[in-house]
């Protein structure tokens, strides 16, 4: 087993811890804390809006570290796949391809969604509407990147 093997084995297994707690924290903001009576809610199972928020923004940023890393260790890879987009790839290959991209661009559309409110709104609730709808992308955006980043573990099960 290589070096880098372990290395990106090591990023995967870290980034899928940061993964749980990051949709974990941020199921828990959109379902105790944003829709229907959760709006008024200050607290759940003990613990503040806030510590929920925290954790999700502490980790979130820990998930955007390994995630840039993710795609650093695979920059090779993507590179081969960018050039040779344009000739004959296995339609196999082809359609593994365009699932990767719909999930990278779904994790960029959630990440500015979820970064671009709190740098620029700082303080803002979900009663400012411009603060809301950014969150709103977030969530719905962030639902349909758990659900692909749940197939791509899966998918990839035996390399962890």
């Amino acid at each position: 087993m290589g070096t880098k093997v372990r290395i990106n084995g090591t990023i995967n297994i870290i980034n899928l811890l940061i993964s749980i707690v990051v949709f974990g924290t941020g199921l828990i903001l959109f379902i105790q804390f944003h829709i229907g009576d959760g709006a008024e809610r200050e607290a759940w199972l003990g613990l503040g809006k806030s510590f929920w928020l925290l954790n999700h923004q502490i980790f979130a940023i820990g998930f955007l570290i390994g995630f840039a890393a993710h795609i650093q260790t695979h920059w090779k890879y993507i590179k081969i796949l960018a050039k040779k987009w344009r000739m004959n790839l296995p339609p196999q290959l082809k359609s593994t391809t365009r699932n990767q991209l719909l999930l990278l661009f779904l994790a960029l559309v959630v990440i500015y969604a979820g970064f671009y409110p709190w740098i620029t709104m700082p303080g803002a609730t979900l009663k400012v509407h411009t603060f809301h709808s950014w969150i709103d992308v977030h969530t719905r955006a962030g639902l349909f990147f758990l659900l692909g980043m749940a197939v791509h573990i899966t998918r990839r099960w035996r390399r962890f």
